[in-house]
């Protein structure tokens, strides 16, 4: 039979060599994977820094979602707000017109115009979702009630949704405003158009040719309104430009720090090759020493029964 100190030998040849295919089949692995490991727990104490760069990753790729969600909306917004100002200016000036000539026969048409043009943008969506619709997107802004019998429009059953704006959260310590909403302004800007119907719906009625003092009175005060309502736009439009550029920057600041993560992360996950390949040949040397070790101390001989 072996002698005791034969097979203990024997034995701890044999956890060596075991241990060697080990480290030479890890190795392997770490070569074809790219991966020091394919587990958290075989990255040892730089299991945590990883996690950590990981975690930054995530919420990164979250704020930069919600970044360019932020900027295709105030692009959007800022475009619509573009086109009120135009339908408001160019109603503005055919007002200004009426009150130089005392001719209101054209205001009614310029006003039907202005009023089907501002209610495109003020309902302009992106992905099912309203622009100017803050926290109840999927709601139209603005809604026009039904034509009366002889074509005009009602003004007075305009429906403006009232909803709180939104805000988006771009960074770990930065929310941006989702913009305004329609409540913001349509409110003003349609009563400014109501009474401008109400004025040509009286000068109607009257029949009479120009303008009457009471209409004339009432149309400076209403052009007077539609500069306030301009101002009011482009006070809007000033904010959106600050909300879309505040959006750009996070976006590049979460880029960075994206960026920065993935480096942390890829040089604790990936393996160096060349020192790999170093060490898997240093491995494969190993085993085979151990497996001739092996091989030699299994062997039967007259000594082993002395």
């Amino acid at each position: 039979m072996t002698r005791i100190s034969d097979l203990g030998l024997q034995q701890a040849l044999i956890a060596g060599f075991r241990q060697n295919q080990g480290a030479s089949t890890n190795t392997q692995t770490q070569i074809s994977s790219g991966d020091r490991s394919q587990t958290y727990a075989g990255l040892g104490r730089d299991a945590v820094a990883l996690v950590n760069a990981e975690g930054l990753v995530a919420r990164s790729d979250g704020f930069l979602q919600n970044s360019q969600v932020a900027i295709n909306r105030s692009a959007r917004q800022s475009l619509a707000l573009d086109t009120i100002s135009d339908q408001l200016s160019s109603l503005r000036q055919a007002v200004g017109e009426a009150l130089s000539t005392g001719d209101s026969r054209f205001l009614g048409d310029d006003l039907g115009r202005t009023v089907l043009s501002l209610v495109d943008p003020l309902n302009d969506e992106i992905g099912g979702q309203f622009i100017f619709g803050g926290v109840q997107n999927a709601i139209p802004p603005v809604r026009l009630g039904n034509n009366g019998d002889d074509g005009q429009l009602l003004l007075g059953e305009v429906e403006i949704a009232h909803s709180p704006a939104t805000s988006l959260r771009v960074g770990a310590e930065q929310i941006i405003s989702g913009g305004p909403v329609a409540a913001d302004f349509a409110p003003q800007l349609f009563e400014t158009l109501r009474a401008l119907e109400a004025v040509l719906q009286q000068e109607n009625n009257d029949g009479q040719d120009g303008l009457s003092e009471n209409s004339r009175a009432a149309l400076q005060n209403i052009a007077q309104n539609l500069d306030e309502n301009l101002f009011r736009v482009g006070v809007l439009s000033a904010e959106v430009g600050i909300n879309q550029r505040s959006a750009q920057t996070a976006a590049r600041q979460n880029n960075i720090g994206r960026d920065l993560a993935q480096l942390v992360a890829a040089d604790i996950e990936d393996v160096d090759i060349a020192e790999a390949l170093s060490r898997l040949s240093q491995d494969q040397l190993a085993v085979q020493a151990a497996g001739q070790a092996l091989a030699i101390a299994t062997q039967t001989t007259i000594l082993n029964f002395i």
